[in-house]
Parts: C-alpha cells; sequence; structure tokens
C-alpha cells in the first residue's frame, strides 16, 4: 500500500485544470525598461490626472494605452507567451463553477457548436490585439464575481453564453484589472444562451418581486441547448443568479 501511495505521489497525471494554473504561475522573466509598464490602468489614470467623460470614452482611451504597452510587450511575449505577463494570482475553481462569456454574436450558435477556443499561451491581450492561435482554451467570468458594469457595457458584446466549466482557472488580468476565468473549451456543459433581443421591453408576471419599473430595464432571452425559449430575465447579476437557480431546480 505504501507503494502504491509513493508511486501516485510521483507519477500524478495533469489535468486541464492543472495546465492552466501552471502557465498562469509560471515566473516571466523578460520586462521592458519603462516605468508605466508595470502599472495598472487606474494607477496611470491617476499618475496622468486623467478624466472622462463617458464610460465609453475612457474605454476608448484604455485600448489605446494597451495597445502603446503591446509594443513594449512585443519581445516578451514571442518568447514566453502573453498569458504568463497578463494573469496572476491563479486560484482553481471547483469542476462545476457556474461561468458567463459575453459575447457579440448570437449565443445561440455558440451552445449550438460549442466555443471557439484559442492557445492556452496566448489569451492575455483579448482587448489590446495580441495574438490568436487556434486552441482550446477561452475566457469567461465567474458567476459569483459579476457586478452591474458587466451589463452596463461590455466590450466583448451583450450577449452571454452561461455554463458551469469541469476545468478553469481564476486569476487576476493585469492589464484589465479585473478577476477573468481561463477555462478548457471541450469539458462544459450544461449551456444556455442569454440573448438580448432588439426589442427594449418584456411584460412579466404581475407581482413578480425580482423586477421592478421592468419597462426601464433591459433583459434577457434564456435559450436552452434545443435553442428552446425557457424564459425571460432581467440583464443584471440577480437575473443571472436566477437563470441558474431555476434550471438546476428543472434538472434535479
Amino acid at each position: 500500500m505504501k507503494f502504491i501511495k509513493k508511486v501516485k505521489n510521483n507519477y500524478i497525471i495533469s489535468s486541464p485544470t492543472e495546465d492552466i494554473f501552471n502557465v498562469i504561475e509560471d515566473d516571466y522573466t523578460c520586462s521592458p525598461e519603462d516605468e508605466y509598464y508595470d502599472m495598472s490602468w487606474d494607477d496611470y489614470k491617476e499618475d496622468e490626472d486623467l478624466e472622462f467623460d463617458s464610460s465609453e470614452e475612457e474605454l476608448s482611451a484604455r485600448m489605446d494605452w494597451l495597445f502603446d504597452r503591446s509594443y513594449l510587450q512585443e519581445d516578451c511575449m514571442d518568447e514566453m507567451g502573453d498569458t504568463q505577463w497578463a494573469f496572476e494570482n491563479a486560484k482553481k475553481l471547483r469542476p462545476g463553477s457556474w461561468l458567463i462569456h459575453f459575447t457579440k454574436v448570437d449565443p445561440r450558435k455558440i451552445v449550438r457548436e460549442g466555443f471557439h477556443g484559442a492557445d492556452l499561451n496566448h489569451l492575455g491581450l483579448t482587448k489590446g490585439g495580441g495574438k490568436r492561435l487556434d486552441g482550446d482554451h477561452a475566457l469567461a467570468y465567474s458567476v459569483k464575481n459579476l457586478e452591474k458594469d458587466h451589463f452596463t457595457y461590455s466590450y466583448y458584446g451583450n450577449h452571454c453564453v452561461l455554463f458551469q466549466a469541469k476545468h478553469a482557472v481564476e486569476a487576476w488580468h493585469r492589464g484589465d484589472d479585473e478577476l477573468q476565468t481561463i477555462f478548457h473549451v471541450d469539458y462544459v456543459g450544461p449551456m444556455y444562451a442569454l440573448l438580448e433581443p432588439a426589442r427594449s421591453q418584456v411584460l412579466f408576471p404581475k407581482g413578480s418581486e425580482l423586477v421592478k419599473d421592468v419597462h426601464e430595464k433591459k433583459f434577457y432571452e434564456v435559450y436552452n441547448d434545443k435553442e428552446e425559449l425557457l424564459f425571460n430575465i432581467p440583464m443584471s447579476p440577480e437575473g443571472v443568479k436566477e437563470i441558474i437557480k431555476r434550471v438546476s431546480r428543472k434538472r434535479s
């Protein structure tokens, strides 16, 4: 028995979760000599005394800032892979964790065909350019960390795919100043498409405690993997958590 335990400890088979974790935690040794290179966006704004009239104006400035830094990172990324530079403080998520992926395409297509993955070493600059090689990984947010701002304006799009992931690692994205989750696209399910319809209002049942002033709120149409419309739900963190409650009750 002791021999078996020793063999198990010496010959652990790497899992997709471990692969993601190890890539993020590998030390990168290349660092351009520039005073702004290791600054966060918030620190840069404060240092330069920047102010913006709208979130869209700030987003545009932030994209320019990331683009400028991409030239400083080019040599490092060619050698090390930009995932190692962009992410830090990795945390493995439990199998079955609920994630949400924002998209500009019809989310029903993703649910039907699956995620288009990218190379694990090149996931760090999805907003500022970067290298996008085909692979088995993609980015999402953990439902536990969703905030209202995610639904006010998303660079990635207003539609979503809600799903459970078997292999996922959450980490801090240094350039975007937020927590993001890298997951393996072949180990997900069930998946639900959250489509923002063209119209801007929907009628909810009377007495609904979940919705107030519903005509002024955005909402999602929720579809299953058979592209059946299940229900409508407010576009908010509370709305997403309500989806999970409803589909979980239905499956149990």
